[in-house]
């Protein structure tokens, strides 16, 4: 058991300086295990477990919400991201479809638009089920690059 200086065992696990860096590695995409090697070698009077580091990237990420939902966060990081995107809601307001694609996908559409435009039309109608239709496409596609 460790023993802390006020007798109690801390509540949030990290310290501020500790908090700090998982914030600047969550930023920067790093993997929480190996925020978690960094902070237990920078940081060893902590103790910290990978919880604590979870638990900092939540709280992390719901500061960066500014009080979003999971669907509205969603739309704006969209947004922020510059994707092309489309969506339907009900009368209630709750999004029923949506359509999204990166700025690269729609110059790729626009140069390429008889390829996708064939691949989207010649599929075989015998063809069910996800896996079935996967494979067929990846043969098209593949039928296709070797033209």
């Amino acid at each position: 058991m460790i023993a802390y200086p006020e007798g109690h065992r801390k509540i949030s696990g990290l310290s501020p300086n500790a908090k700090q860096v998982v914030r600047d590695m969550t930023k920067s995409k790093v993997a929480p295990r190996n925020i978690m090697a960094s902070i237990a070698e920078q940081f060893p009077a902590d103790h910290p477990n990978i919880r604590h580091i979870y638990n900092c990237r939540n709280d992390f990420r719901e500061e960066m919400s500014d009080g979003r939902g999971v669907v509205q966060q969603f739309l704006h990081s969209a947004r922020q991201s510059q994707y092309v995107y489309w969506v339907m809601s009900d009368d209630e307001g709750v999004l029923q479809h949506a359509f999204m694609a990166h700025p690269v996908m729609v110059d790729i559409l626009q140069t390429y638009p008889y390829v996708i435009g064939w691949w989207t039309e010649h599929h075989d109608p015998s063809v069910d089920g996800w896996d079935q239709r996967y494979e067929a496409r990846r043969n098209m596609w593949d039928a296709l690059i070797r033209q």
